[in-house]
Order: C-alpha cells, then structure tokens, then sequence
C-alpha cells in the first residue's frame, strides 16, 4: 500500500502508461481538518468511503474527471480505484490535502 502524506499526489499503479492494477488509498488528517480531494485526471472506476474499512459511499466517479475538487466532511476516507480496462485509459491523479 502506498504511503500518501498531506499535499501529495495520488497516482494508480502505471499512471500514465496503464490503468490495469486495482489499488487502496488510506487518508487520514488530523481533527478539525476535513479532507480535500482535487482530480488532476481520472477516473475509469473510483470510489471513496468515509472510513478505512466498511463506512459510507462518499462519492462514486466514473467516466472522464479533470479539474474537479471534491472536500469531504470526515478525517479518515479510502480511495478505491479499480480498472475497468477502458482502451485509451491512463489511470487516476489525485491530490490529497486537509482543509
């Protein structure tokens, strides 16, 4: 699993070159920040959850995304991205910051 800090940008495995690996991110901030996802590009099949394990879909991103931001309201979130083996599909950025 990936070791993902504050301020650092979040690729999938092959990013840009191929979208084929699944993979978790784990995000976590300290309390009283809420966490800020920005989608640089992305996205063949992401999802986010308010939690590490089990928790609430948050959002559920699908289909060409560049230039979106999206701030959740919780200190811990997982970032799923799962490959659908699109043709032309490079894989997500994403950035990751506490607000």
């Amino acid at each position: 699993m990936p070791k993902i800090t504050l301020d650092d940008l979040m690729t999938s495995p092959g990013y840009p070159y191929s979208a084929s690996t699944p993979c978790d991110f784990f995000l976590a901030v300290n309390q009283g920040l809420r966490i800020t996802l920005e989608a640089n590009k992305c996205c063949d099949y992401l999802t986010v959850y308010d939690a590490y394990q089990g928790g609430n879909l948050i959002a559920n991103l699908t289909g060409e995304i560049t230039d979106a931001t999206y701030t959740l309201n919780t200190t811990y979130a997982r970032v799923s991205w799962i490959p659908q083996g699109g043709v032309h599909v490079k894989g997500m950025a994403l950035g990751f910051r506490g607000v």
